[in-house]
């Protein structure tokens, strides 16, 4: 709607069938779209002046495998990342095992792909991993963190986590908020379990009662908003590349913009002369404003 970022569906269906997900049986099996017409999109949408473009899908990180011979989704990045004029590239939700060694050196190799990946983690149980139905562990989703920090210094690692799922004990629950905090995500999505009829999960025992998610819903939502000043906080006294969404207010003493960071920080700063909407800026983070920064521009870099 800015006219600035555009969202590019790659794919519809998922095989992976979660005990709590309708998505395989109301959407269908995986089905990826011809990368010729990706890129002719992309393309198209680049040329209607959009700056930044995010690949998304319903199992985006699964791109390619029902098209044997075709390219996986790092290909596609690496292609579609080469498209002149494309200022960035981002990624919307890929699964944990869908998170390869060839996409992360493809990320850290093009200077325009984002450095952000939500990877959905769903819960820091063991227990409840497996009975969701979730095909790792604790112990690999760790290892993987690791990685993807190690190939992209600076990323952005953001995720879901569902609360509430049935047999979830306070105990479970406890696990999987200390497992959020030492993964220190810069944000989280924080979804209550609800039973959508046809899913195994609708009808597993020990349903937990609406009270009790919505309790432990708010402790998630706390430790997110921690864990997301905790790494805006981070950033304060550096030089960030913005690319500009809008103009939020004006005044007496210049503009007021606001736009994000390849790592998917929101930042705001004055500006007075040309509208810079859809412009690369480098800003000087001054302050911190909760999950967000303030600023003051250093440079304007079109």
């Amino acid at each position: 709607p800015s006219r600035v970022r555009a969202f590019l569906k790659i794919q519809e269906g998922c095989n992976n069938y979660c005990a709590y997900c309708i998505i395989p049986y109301a959407r269908g099996p995986l089905r990826s779209r011809d990368a010729e017409k990706v890129l002719a999109e992309a393309q198209k949408l680049v040329a209607e002046g959009y700056r930044e473009i995010v690949l998304t899908g319903i199992h985006t990180g699964a791109y390619g495998q029902d098209r044997p011979g075709g390219p996986d989704l790092a290909e596609l990045v690496e292609r579609v990342s080469r498209i002149p004029g494309l200022l960035r590239l981002r990624l919307s939700s890929v699964e944990p095992l869908d998170v390869s060694e060839k996409l992360l050196a493809v990320m850290s190799s093009r200077p325009n792909v984002c450095r952000h990946l939500h990877i959905p983690l769903q819960s820091g149980d063991d227990e409840i991993l497996a009975r969701m139905r979730r095909r790792y562990d604790t112990a690999w989703f760790r290892r993987l963190v690791a990685r993807v920090r190690e190939t992209l210094p600076g990323v952005a690692i953001t995720t879901d986590v569902m609360v509430g799922f049935p047999g979830e004990t306070e105990e479970h629950f406890r696990h999987t908020y200390n497992f959020v905090r030492e993964m220190r995500f810069s944000r989280l999505h924080v979804f209550k379990f609800s039973p959508r009829p046809g899913t195994p999960a609708a009808a597993f025992p020990a349903q937990v009662g609406a009270a009790v998610k919505e309790e432990r819903s708010r402790r998630m939502i706390a430790l997110g908003e921690e864990l997301a000043r905790a790494f805006a906080a981070g950033h304060l006294g550096m030089a960030l590349t913005v690319l500009v969404e809008e103009k939020v207010a004006k005044g007496s003493n210049g503009d007021l913009y606001t736009g994000l960071t390849d790592n998917y920080l929101r930042v705001t700063f004055p500006a007075d002369g040309e509208d810079l909407v859809g412009h690369l800026v480098v800003v000087k983070i001054k302050e911190v404003a909760g999950a967000e920064l303030k600023g003051i521009m250093e440079e304007d870099l079109g």
